[in-house]
């Protein structure tokens, strides 16, 4: 009779284990097989910013340090490559880039490739503030020759395939510079833009059906922030 009992309870105890090992099985399973697609893609981020006379005139928000670093925090969580340019008389002028290797490897592999991105990312944060920081003064704004140099960067090649393409623009979108009148200057479907500080129809003018309109610049980077989950 005592060994009868033993039995029975050795039998519950082996099916409550078996119970909690399934459901950890099928607990991992759906973590794993239904990871967020967005999350793992790299990203392929550009920023310009305007820094004519007609946007200090609005009073439109001034790009800070801090919401730079933020952006920089994502890609370096995500890995991919930044670009950023200014919207002045002559727009059309080389991007300061920025690439963040992925931190893989052996353990000193590793702290070698994050270095390298520290690096990387304290460059460019030094380069890029330089020109945020100067007057918004610039006589004229040449928006089409801004969007001409950065459609060349989201259309390189080697870009991997599955990246997430975003273009922040910050600017009133008026644009009086010496590309105004060249026609047929946009950027690829796959590139979504964040348009900050632009009226609707110039921002739909401007960028077609994949734009999306925000007030301010902290709301553009809490909505690349939600992207990036």
């Amino acid at each position: 009779m005592k060994s009868e009992n033993v039995a029975k309870f050795n039998f519950t105890e082996l099916a409550i284990s078996g119970l909690i090992i399934l459901f950890f099985i099928i607990l991992t399973g759906c973590s794993n097989t239904n990871p967020s697609s967005q999350s793992s893609a790299p990203l392929c981020l550009g920023v310009a910013y305007d820094v004519s006379q007609s946007v200090a005139n609005v009073e439109m928000p001034a790009m800070t340090t801090a919401q730079l670093d933020q952006i920089l925090a994502m890609l370096k969580k995500r890995g991919g490559v930044i670009a950023f340019g200014v919207v002045d008389e002559k727009s059309f002028e080389p991007l300061l880039r920025a690439q963040v290797v992925p931190v893989l490897g052996q353990l000193d592999e590793r702290a070698q490739r994050n270095q390298k991105n520290i690096k990387v990312l304290a460059d460019f944060t030094t380069a890029v503030s330089a020109k945020f920081n100067r007057p918004r003064n610039a006589r004229r704004t040449d928006i089409n020759g801004s969007i001409a140099r950065f459609a060349l960067f989201f259309d390189e090649p080697n870009h991997p395939a599955n990246a997430e393409k975003i273009f922040i623009f910050v600017s009133d979108g008026f644009d009086t510079g010496a590309w105004r009148k060249f026609k047929g200057i946009h950027l690829a479907d796959d590139v979504l833009v964040f348009a900050v500080g632009m009226e609707t129809r110039l921002a739909e003018k401007l960028f077609g059906a994949n734009v999306t309109l925000f007030e301010s610049i902290d709301a553009a980077i809490k909505s690349l922030d939600h992207s990036s989950q």
